[in-house]
């Protein structure tokens, strides 16, 4: 609501959440205060200015010094790495940590296995559910940035068919050696320097 009154040379209005005076230099800033907050009590905290030859008061319901109440609520974000059996049975629960600022966290992937489909061993864990070969082994390090999810698929292959040098290359960026990270936004795997391979055991069954 738009209201107007006049306190001699006073216009005043009072729009959402603040009220202001103006009038004519000439009042002083106490008077003019003091005029602004009898004609609008429910905003008494005012600040007085002049510019030539007119001044302004503004009048507000909460003190501007006081950053406008309580700081609210930090905002939790939470990094995921989930696991789909892809065709095998025996859920592998998911891992989660929760943050209230930004970053990475490093998971140690679950040890735990699920079975695989009559005919075939688990070979370990990939990004796309159509893999045929793993990036991942149970006991692997990976780092998810707060915010993001990841999800690995199992990988299976014929009864024999895994070997003690499987090994799988990674596309070069700029994370620190050694260690698979994965962002919030884009799933990609990052290594230093040239492409590197993960040389794995054979995996007992």
């Amino acid at each position: 609501m738009f209201c107007l009154a006049v306190f001699g040379v006073v216009p005043s209005y009072a729009i959402g959440g603040s009220a202001t005076c103006k009038g004519e230099i000439g009042l002083g800033e106490e008077t003019a205060i003091s005029i602004c907050q009898s004609r609008y009590p429910e905003y008494p905290y005012c600040t007085y200015y002049e510019e030539s030859p007119h001044y302004t008061v503004v009048c507000t319901k909460e003190d501007p010094d006081s950053g406008g109440g309580t700081d609210p609520d930090p905002v939790e974000l939470k990094a995921v790495v989930m696991y789909d059996v892809n065709g095998g049975s025996g859920a592998v629960a998911y891992q989660s940590k929760t943050s209230t600022s930004s970053g990475s966290t490093t998971f140690a992937l679950r040890h735990n296995k699920p079975t695989p489909p009559a005919g075939k061993e688990f070979l370990g864990w990939a990004m796309g559910r159509a893999a045929t070969k793993p990036v991942f082994q149970p006991g692997d390090q990976l780092t998810v940035q707060y915010g993001a999810t990841v999800k690995l698929y199992a990988v299976y292959g014929a009864q024999g068919a895994s070997t003690n040098d499987c090994v799988v290359q990674m596309p070069t960026t700029g994370a620190p050696d050694g260690l698979n990270v994965l962002a919030a936004g884009s799933i990609g795997l990052v290594a230093v320097g040239a492409a590197i391979g993960l040389r794995r055991r054979k995996l007992s069954v």
